[in-house]
């Protein structure tokens, strides 16, 4: 999968907005129809990890690419297991002081110390 993030990075870096729309599809994406390079605790490949990996990898993409219309994309990633502990740096890197903020209320020490970082930086 990252080969596609990679492309689909690239593509919106150069302001083609269908590589946004990718790392977004790649975020909304469940399906365990992918490659899977990810091995579970018994050396089989893990479908489940392979899309928490992926899916991880793609909202640290939108910290990358500093769009805001990302932002309302990664508020809504704050409560998802997933990928909640990227959303704090990424909204960082995009410069979205409120959402960290908010950040700050979670039950998480590493979200809550992830989001403290990440308005520091911004200080």
């Amino acid at each position: 999968m990252r080969r596609r993030d990679n492309a689909a990075f690239v593509f919106a870096r150069l302001g083609d907005d269908r590589g946004f729309q990718v790392i977004r599809a790649i975020l909304e994406d469940r399906s365990s129809k992918r490659a899977v390079f990810e091995i579970d605790s018994a050396g089989h490949p893990s479908p489940a990890r392979q899309i928490r990996a992926d899916r991880y990898y793609a909202a640290h993409l939108f910290g990358d690419l500093k769009d805001l219309r990302a932002v309302p994309i990664l508020v809504a990633l704050l409560k998802d297991a997933d990928v909640k502990e990227a959303v704090p740096w990424s909204l960082g890197e995009i410069g979205d002081k409120s959402a960290l903020t908010e950040a700050l209320g979670d039950n998480s020490l590493t979200m809550r110390a992830s989001a403290l970082l990440a308005l520091e930086k911004l200080e």
